[in-house]
This record gives structure tokens, sequence and C-alpha cells, in this order.
């Protein structure tokens, strides 16, 4: 089982931070964190994820990079 971490921008809309839950759990991973922090001024979440699971994380990164709610998702190190 491989682990990895996430930071990605999302917008600040009903719903965003859920489909990013569900996504993340329908792909095959567990969450070990998770950490959003809305910045109002600019009307946005920076979130950082923990990810556990023995999928491709390739599989996750597409799936998440496909949402509207996503602004930006970059792969980060420890």
């Amino acid at each position: 089982m491989s682990e990895f971490n996430l930071k990605l921008v999302a917008n600040n809309a009903p719903g965003s931070l859920e489909q990013i839950l569900e996504s993340t759990v329908s792909q095959g991973f567990n969450i070990t964190r998770f950490d959003a922090e809305l910045k109002g001024e600019r009307d946005q979440y920076e979130v950082t994820l923990r990810l556990q699971g023995s999928q491709p994380k390739e599989s996750l990164i597409l799936a998440l990079a496909g949402s509207s709610s996503i602004r930006e998702l970059m792969p980060c190190r420890r």
C-alpha cells in the first residue's frame, strides 16, 4: 500500500469539499489526513490530503483534475 500527499485548491461552493472526499474514496483510497482552510479573499479552499491506497495515484489525480470544483492540483512531498 502506497502513501502520498496532495495539495489542491477548490472553489468555495456548496459540496466542493464533499466532492473531493467522495472522489477519493470511490477511487479506492483511504484518507489519513484532511486539512482544509477557507481563503475568503480568494473565495477558495486550500486543501491538503494524505492518502493510502493500492491503486495508482494517477487515477485519483485524473479524477480530481476533471472536477469542475478543483482549480489547482499538485502532488507534494511529505
